[in-house]
């Protein structure tokens, strides 16, 4: 690696990956991966990273399909992630249909999200969640040999409201490690390319591209039933306001503001 090589564009060279530059930001792939698929949650970064690879796809003539995975967590005090994460397919769906293809759906039990994991050989410790999430990337790709990769729309904090109490500190700086890694079991990557941007960044490729209805049916309020919403008779269809408290809400406020 030469002094002005990153360790991003080592790992992109060395695996002879197709780069597709973004406003700044590189997003690698491949024309021999017959499918891909996308951690779709339902928010914005990854409903945007979604609706890039499609349009890369698309622009370059690509016979690539993409899948979504999502994986419906919090059941029962955030009930309205599932259905906003099918809205969010079906509508990239509809602008990229020779495209996307399945949605896949994985249930993770909320009594996970706080538990901790030993890793196999190692003394370290993931969150159940993490490992879980990654463990079904890797096992759908295994008995999937056509995907070549899995995207996840992961980004990094704001840089502002540094002192908000539900800013999580983890996000403040990635390792650039973790934005291209071999899945373990299989033969596919793991792919993060919006690891480096902020939201302001995210917000300004859905006003770029045109894709301001896309944005608008994302959700990014992290606040759930048992807080802030305690007697709200939910209906898959009619999600509480987002709480406008917490750091997402925040965050993607301040990116808003920003950006329009």
């Amino acid at each position: 690696m030469s002094s002005s090589e990153t360790y991003q564009e080592l790992w992109l060279r060395v695996h002879d990956l197709e780069i597709d530059e973004v406003n700044g930001v590189p997003i690698p792939l491949s024309p021999s991966w017959q499918k891909i698929c996308v951690n779709l949650s339902g928010g914005a970064d990854s409903a945007l990273l979604m609706a890039l690879l499609c349009a890369i796809i698309q622009e370059r003539g690509y016979k690539t399909k993409i899948d979504a995975i999502t994986f419906d967590r919090f059941w029962f005090s955030k009930p309205w992630l599932k259905p906003i994460s099918e809205q969010v397919f079906l509508h990239i769906k509809s602008m990229f249909p020779k495209i996307v293809d399945k949605h896949h759906i994985s249930f993770l039990a909320p009594e996970l999200e706080e538990c901790r994991v030993n890793l196999e050989d190692s003394h370290e410790t993931r969150s159940a969640f993490t490992m879980a999430t990654y463990s079904f990337n890797d096992y759908h790709c295994f008995y999937n040999e056509d995907v070549g990769a899995v995207f996840h729309g992961r980004s990094k904090n704001a840089s502002t409201l540094l002192d908000h109490p539900h800013r999580v500190k983890r996000r403040d700086n990635p390792g650039p490690e973790e934005m291209l890694e071999k899945l373990k079991r299989s033969e596919a990557y793991m792919i993060r390319p919006l690891l480096f941007v902020e939201k302001d960044w995210i917000i300004d490729q859905f006003i770029k591209n045109g894709w301001e209805d896309l944005l608008k049916i994302t959700r990014s309020c992290g606040s759930n039933l048992r807080y802030l919403y305690k007697g709200w008779r939910f209906k898959a269809d009619s999600p509480p306001p987002e709480c406008g408290e917490c750091y997402w809400c925040a965050e993607r406020k301040w990116a808003i503001d920003k950006v329009v």
